[in-house]
């Protein structure tokens, strides 16, 4: 096992596509080969990341910011829980 000197989780929330033009297929295999090349990635950095999925919580996908709230990226050893991407991306 290897350690990390950070750890961040990124979680996917349950999705009700509105518009099947914003769908994006967070299951498929494009989305999981993107996750495991970034896994790597930040693994070279000292950075251990883990995906997980939050099916309880249901974002309405009706735009791309609605996307984007989708995901959420925690990190509580450094006082971040549950940012979600479009707040990130935002500031």
């Amino acid at each position: 096992m290897t350690l990390f000197s950070k750890n961040i989780t990124l979680t996917v929330l349950n999705q009700e596509h509105v518009r099947r033009d914003w769908f994006f297929d967070f299951d498929g295999e494009a989305f999981q080969e993107f996750f495991d090349v970034l896994v790597m990635h930040m693994g070279k950095m000292g950075i251990g990341l883990a995906l997980k999925r939050n099916c309880e919580a249901v974002i309405k996908i009706n735009s791309y910011a609605d996307l984007l709230n989708v995901v959420k990226i925690s990190s509580p050893e450094d006082g971040h829980s549950n940012h979600c991407i479009g707040h990130i991306i935002g500031k």
